[in-house]
């Protein structure tokens, strides 16, 4: 099971491996834009114990899609990045939640 932030103000890169988003706002085309991902991230998030190499995995819904995204660390400096973001699918007419991830 993946260990999901429930206080995104308070992601802890140490232990959390997954942070979900819901009712954000954004669009569906705003979640293929990594400028947009990284600002609406870094506005209503807390990254804490950021070391170079972190990694975590954020999923942020739009209108009627999820984006799911990996963010590795590149400096340490407790912020998300546009080189730090990689896109790894955008899921349409989806709303995914903590518990639709799992490792396997």
């Amino acid at each position: 099971l993946i260990d999901s932030v429930t206080n995104l103000l308070g992601i802890d890169l140490d232990v959390d491996e997954l942070a979900v988003y819901t009712v954000t706002g954004l669009f569906d085309a705003d979640l293929v834009n990594l400028a947009t991902i990284t600002g609406f991230i870094d506005g209503n998030s807390t990254l804490q114990n950021d070391t170079i190499g972190d990694v975590i995995v954020f999923s942020v819904q739009g209108t009627s899609n999820t984006g799911i995204y990996s963010f590795t660390s590149g400096d340490g400096d407790s912020k998300v990045e546009v080189g730090e973001l990689s896109i790894l699918a955008v899921i349409n007419d989806a709303f995914l939640t903590g518990g639709d991830y799992a490792y396997i």
